[in-house]
């Protein structure tokens, strides 16, 4: 709404003839003024506000007494992220590659499971604020999953950001030249190797990183739509700490979102508990689905578990630290330390615990039956699929539960 300033108009920055003169009509200038939401003709005061944002106040009396209503139209139409999701639900599994040789243990890792359609091997990591990036990419492992019928899109990760002497995050993400060069370097090696599609994994996002963050998912966004590639990003389960992550935004632009719904208990970490207890995994698919769109969340589990030791260090001080173990391999240690296996129905886990050599000893295990009630879960949802971490440290019993055979 607007109102028309009379021949004698005079706005001041307060509500009282005290208040500093701002415009009046020996200016010249634009008799015309916002008025304020809810303001009445009845009052002495109108809180007005000009075209270029200045506000103030003006006398009722120095009005026409009349207000008029001017809709404004914007030319802006928000940009759109047409989506490439695949027609059937998503099977990634993650392989954990620490150097050139676990590329050739590829087929060996495959040979028992089961629905498995896509594979991300951790090959390529950020390593400089400028956007460069290594590789361990291999030409025959390419080859060798396009055999198989599945595809593949391999990890990028941040980690290198926060080891030795790291590099700034924030000045790689917060700055258009260095988010080029990255894009440009990963979108080569896709042209290179013939991927279809990439996994963006960035876990070391700061609060002052978040901004420059979304805007490089949304720039690859539209470079992976050129190229007809998948773009799918992994996340954390929303917690009020990592909201920079801005899952509402990933799922306009990016094709999947991929929620970690495990370590909610971790290495270093002040308490034992749980890797992924099914009021977690819940947690993580509920919240993320309140920013996401159902089609492109796939819900990752772990393959792995931590045993959990409390007790005397070196110094004599108590303290408590972990392990991590495959699911065969959790199982086995119970078993050796002699631990009492109990289902706990409200993780919807088997729990072990125990004591040996003066120390305190606790697992929360991973099996078939962790698995089918996660699974169910996830099912309930509806959403697009599953992710796992990682290939090689799962029983072979429960792909027949993840594949749903």
């Amino acid at each position: 709404m607007k109102t028309v300033l009379n021949e004698e108009y005079v706005v001041r920055d307060g509500a009282s003839i005290k208040g500093s003169i701002m415009e009046d009509a020996s200016d010249k200038a634009d008799t015309m003024w916002m008025l304020e939401e809810g303001a009445s003709q009845e009052q002495e005061w109108l809180k007005v506000k000009s075209e270029d944002g200045r506000t103030g106040y003006v006398k009722s009396s120095h009005t026409t007494g009349a207000a008029v209503l001017y809709t404004y139209d914007s030319e802006y139409k928000k940009e759109e992220y047409p989506s490439q999701l695949r027609n059937h639900d998503i099977l990634l599994v993650w392989h954990a590659v620490y150097d050139l040789n676990d590329n050739a243990k590829i087929e060996e890792l495959l040979a028992g499971s089961k629905g498995v359609n896509t594979v991300s091997p951790t090959w390529y990591k950020a390593v400089d604020a400028k956007g460069n990036i290594e590789s361990m990419a291999d030409r025959a492992y390419v080859e060798y999953i396009h055999s198989l019928g599945m595809e593949i899109w391999p990890l990028i990760s941040d980690f290198t950001s926060t080891e030795g002497e790291g590099w700034d995050e924030k000045a790689l993400l917060c700055n258009t030249d260095s988010r080029r060069r990255l894009i440009e370097n990963i979108m080569a090696e896709i042209k290179d190797y013939g991927y279809d599609g990439i996994n963006v994994d960035f876990e070391k996002v700061s609060q002052e990183a978040g901004d420059g963050y979304i805007q490089f998912i949304r720039e690859l966004s539209i470079s992976c739509r050129k190229a007809g590639v998948v773009l799918s990003v992994d996340n954390y389960v929303p917690k009020p700490y990592n909201m920079q992550y801005n899952r509402t935004d990933q799922g306009e632009c990016a094709d999947y979102v991929i929620v970690m719904g495990y370590d909610e208990h971790y290495s270093g970490g002040s308490e034992a508990g749980s890797v992924a207890s099914i009021g977690f995994v819940n947690e993580g698919i509920s919240e993320s689905l309140k920013e996401v769109p159902r089609e492109k969340l796939i819900n990752a589990v772990p393959f792995y578990t931590r045993l959990w030791i409390e007790g005397p260090d070196d110094e004599g001080n108590v303290s408590l630290s972990s392990k991590s173990y495959g699911m065969g391999g959790g199982a086995q240690i119970a078993e050796e330390l002699g631990l009492t296996k109990i289902w706990d129905d409200e993780v919807k886990q088997f729990v072990a615990t125990g004591s040996a050599d003066g120390k305190s000893y606790s697992i929360w295990l991973e099996d078939e039956r962790s698995m089918e009630e996660r699974i169910k879960l996830i099912r309930s949802y509806n959403i697009a699929g599953v992710a796992a971490w990682c290939l090689g440290m799962e029983s072979d019993s429960v792909w027949d539960i993840i594949a749903g055979k």
